[in-house]
C-alpha cells in the first residue's frame, strides 16, 4: 500500500544482536521480493484468536485504564455498542463490513461513531503491538493481523449552517 509500517523485533535482552540481524535481514528479502513484510508468529500466535469481549477487557484493563483519562467513555461505547451483539465474536470475525455497517448505523450520532471507530482501531492497534504509550510484554493478536478498521470509511460530518433571513 505504500504506507509505511513499524514492526517490532523484541526487546533488548530478550533477543540477541544475531536474532536480531537474522529478524531484519529475512524482513528485508520479504520488502525486496515485494511483499509486506511480516514477523513469523508472536506469542498471541497459538491459532486461537481471542474473542472480542477479552480483547475489549484485555484493552481496558492493561491499556487504557494506564494510559488514557477518558477509559470509562471507552468502556461505555464498548458496553453499549460492541460487548452485546460482537463479544462472543473472535477478533478476526469482525471484517471491515462489519465494521462500516456498524458505524453506518450509528451516522445519526457522529460523535459517537467517530469515538468508537477511534476505540476500535486503538484496540486492534494496540492488539498487534503499535502503540509508544506502553511497553506490551506480549501481543493479544498476531502480528499479521489487518486492523480492520481502517478502511471502514464513514460519512463525513458536515455542520449545519444557519443563515437568518434579512426582513427590510
Amino acid at each position: 500500500t505504500g504506507k509505511q509500517t513499524e514492526l517490532s523485533i523484541g526487546f533488548l535482552g530478550d533477543v540477541t544482536l544475531a536474532e536480531a540481524r537474522e529478524t531484519w535481514a529475512t524482513l528485508r528479502a520479504q520488502r525486496m521480493a515485494g511483499k509486506v513484510p511480516a514477523l513469523a508468529e508472536t506469542s498471541a500466535g497459538s491459532g486461537d484468536m481471542p474473542s472480542l469481549g477479552k480483547l475489549c477487557q484485555l484493552y481496558l484493563d492493561e491499556y487504557a485504564s494506564q494510559t488514557k483519562r477518558s477509559w470509562k467513555d471507552d468502556e461505555r461505547l464498548l458496553n453499549r455498542h460492541i460487548l452485546p451483539k460482537y463479544g462472543d465474536w473472535p477478533a478476526d470475525r469482525f471484517t471491515t463490513e462489519v465494521a462500516r455497517a456498524l458505524f453506518q448505523s450509528l451516522d445519526s450520532t457522529p460523535r459517537e461513531r467517530d469515538k468508537l471507530r477511534a476505540c476500535l482501531s486503538t484496540i486492534f492497534n494496540v492488539g498487534v503491538g503499535r502503540t509508544k504509550k506502553l511497553t506490551m510484554a506480549t501481543t493479544w493478536l498476531p502480528a499479521s493481523f489487518v486492523n480492520p478498521v481502517t478502511n471502514a470509511a464513514t460519512a463525513k460530518h458536515e455542520a449545519n449552517t444557519n443563515f437568518p433571513a434579512l426582513t427590510e
